[in-house]
């Protein structure tokens, strides 16, 4: 965010959103900055490492949520370590979006091709179905 004043310009000449990451470690002074300058969402990290699936959700991930938007009025995605429907729709209650990366690559890559686009398809249709039953 803080170099980010070029690109930001170039990006609305050309009716780009610019997101910005948070991530748990983030400070309130880096967060105040990033509320003021993202626009489209803002990407919530939901944990720290790396990303990828993980058994269950961090226990703080709801106030971090909830302090994120206690701020903006941008949408809040959240992702990292969401890779079952049951996550998805636990983050759902809190965020305005939910990013699923690597559960998909997954199934992509576990996949023979021919059945690639059916396998993603029916686990997309499982987290909109998990989210939509909260």
């Amino acid at each position: 965010v803080e170099e980010s004043h070029d690109w930001r310009e170039a990006a609305t000449e050309n009716e780009i959103d610019t997101i910005f990451l948070v991530a748990p470690t983030s400070s309130e002074e880096r967060l105040a900055k990033i509320v003021e300058k993202a626009s489209g969402f803002i990407y919530a990290v939901s944990l720290t490492g790396v990303t990828g699936a993980r058994k269950q959700l961090p226990s703080y991930l709801t106030s971090f949520i909830k302090n994120i938007k206690s701020k903006t009025k941008t949408p809040v995605a959240v992702g990292f370590g969401i890779s079952e429907p049951a996550q998805a729709a636990e983050v759902a209650e809190h965020a305005d979006g939910v990013i699923v990366g690597s559960a998909i690559i997954d199934i992509i890559d576990k996949s023979r091709p021919e059945d690639t686009q059916a396998n993603v398809e029916a686990f997309g249709a499982q987290l909109l179905s998990a989210i939509r039953e909260k």
